[in-house]
């Protein structure tokens, strides 16, 4: 693999969890909230 497939893929992952984090706290009082509920 070369380095700069893995700086990309790091990279990639990186955005997709501080973008996912970012989502539930803007989120995470309605929409996470009533898919819980129903």
């Amino acid at each position: 693999m070369n380095p700069r497939a893995l700086f990309l893929a790091a990279l990639f992952t990186t955005f997709v969890g501080v973008a996912h984090q970012a989502l539930f706290r803007y989120d995470g009082n309605g929409w996470n909230g009533k898919k819980e509920v129903g």
